[in-house]
């Protein structure tokens, strides 16, 4: 692979949760700065704001959106181990 390859960011992806606990504003604004094209919301983002305003701030900063991650993953061995997570 070229030395170019492994600098070029064109499919490049954060997800808001990698970078948490910072907002979306926050993750849009740095994200957009580190010139990382786009994001995935996970939807503990979205709570408190209108859906629209969300994809607004996203677009008007020149990302684009892979996809909306709900969260909510209860891994465990077991029924009872699932419940308790939960």
């Amino acid at each position: 692979m070229s030395a170019s390859a492994l600098t070029n960011l064109d499919r490049c992806c954060v997800h808001t949760m990698t970078t948490k606990p910072w907002s979306l504003d926050e993750c849009v604004a740095n994200y957009q700065k580190a010139g990382i094209p786009g994001i995935t919301v996970w939807r503990n983002v979205l709570e408190g704001r209108p859906v629209q305003e969300s994809g607004r701030v996203i677009a008007d900063a020149g990302l684009r959106p892979v996809s909306l991650c709900r969260g909510g993953f209860f891994p465990a061995a077991d029924e009872a181990g699932r419940q308790a997570a939960i």
